[in-house]
């Protein structure tokens, strides 16, 4: 009975796939880009800040690209553009009439956008923009200068979404090598070696991630309570809100250095559809050469002072990262007077 109904589904699906039109679009975000800096030693005078190290091979790197590429209409083209300092705002977008892709960098942060709207066509795009680097007479933690004794806070809002606009495909019935899939991620990354005051030394890698992903590629999964296979059809939409978050901790009584990173990319294909809907692609800010000299004061208190482009007051998780920081402070410290 079940092969029945299954089959009537998928015929209804192939007819409702000739009129329907089919495509992949996908978008990654991240905004409104804060530093928020905790004095862990008020006692000892020093005013807690952060910088961005400048000089050769120091700085930094600026990278976005996008293709796209329509097999059907034998066309493709592509765009990148690279530079060596960190986060210059810039831009890179390909439109054909059936693909499109774009990425940028700019004052709060990074996007990623495209769509695949026909015949056999896709994308790809990614933005990304570095503090520090491992090149060129370059330290591979040397971007980000952090003051004694204080504790960085990073965040970042992040935005993803991809989805898909057609039938699913069940294997188990038909061939799924032509399906539609969209993927879209955004990210930050923070690595730091503290140099050893002869007290206090430590390290640590971190990240924060958002992806979501869509496709038309369904499957048939065993349910041992029926004793029958039942049809599980792809997510045809996924779209994630959140914010992204990173600690950089120095307790000791030196300027400590630290690599920071943030990305965005998008991904998909296509076979069907009627072209490109610019009305879906995402608006990008931006205007300036550089955010590095950008950075002001958007809200302090005795505790804590962010710097930024909107106002910011630390959320609950946040403070929770902070308090978490603040434990393995102290931690350390105690371990270090124990061996002193």
């Amino acid at each position: 009975m079940r092969h029945c109904l299954h089959w009537l589904a998928v015929a209804c699906s192939i007819v409702a796939s000739s009129s329907a039109m089919a495509s992949a679009t996908s978008t990654a975000k991240i905004s409104n880009l804060t530093f928020t800096l905790y004095d862990l030693n008020p006692a000892d005078d020093i005013a807690p800040s952060f910088q961005w190290l400048t000089g050769p091979g120091t700085a930094g790197s600026t990278a976005t690209s996008a293709s796209v590429t329509d097999y059907a209409q034998s066309e493709n083209g592509a765009a990148s553009l690279s530079r060596t300092k960190p986060f210059l705002t810039q831009s890179s977008d390909i439109t054909l009439d059936n693909a499109l892709a774009m990425s940028s960098i700019y004052q709060y942060g990074a996007v990623a956008h495209g769509q695949a709207a026909g015949a056999n066509t896709s994308y790809s795009a990614s933005a990304s923009a570095a503090a520090g680097g491992s090149y060129y007479n370059a330290s591979p933690l040397s971007g980000i200068e952090l003051s004694a004794n204080t504790l960085l806070i990073i965040r970042a809002d992040g935005e993803v979404s991809a989805s898909i606009d057609s039938p699913a495909c069940d294997p188990y019935y038909s061939y799924c090598y032509y399906n539609d899939r969209a993927t879209s991620a955004v990210g930050m990354s923070l690595s730091f070696t503290n140099t050893s005051d002869g007290i206090n030394s430590g390290n640590g890698s971190f990240s924060s991630q958002l992806s979501a992903t869509a496709s038309s590629y369904g499957y048939d999964q065993y349910n041992p309570l029926t004793g029958y296979y039942e049809y599980i059809p792809g997510e045809s939409d996924s779209t994630k809100t959140g914010f992204l978050s990173l600690a950089f901790t120095n307790n000791t009584t030196m300027a400590q250095r630290a690599y920071l990173s943030v990305t965005a990319s998008a991904s998909g294909q296509g076979y069907s559809g009627n072209g490109v809907n610019n009305d879906e692609v995402p608006s990008i800010s931006g205007g300036i050469s550089s955010i590095s000299n950008q950075l002001s004061i958007v809200s302090s208190t005795p505790d804590y002072i962010t710097y930024g482009f909107v106002a910011s007051v630390p959320e609950p998780s946040t403070w929770a990262i902070m308090m978490m920081g603040l434990v393995g402070v102290a931690a350390a410290a105690r371990r270090g007077r124990q061996h002193g």
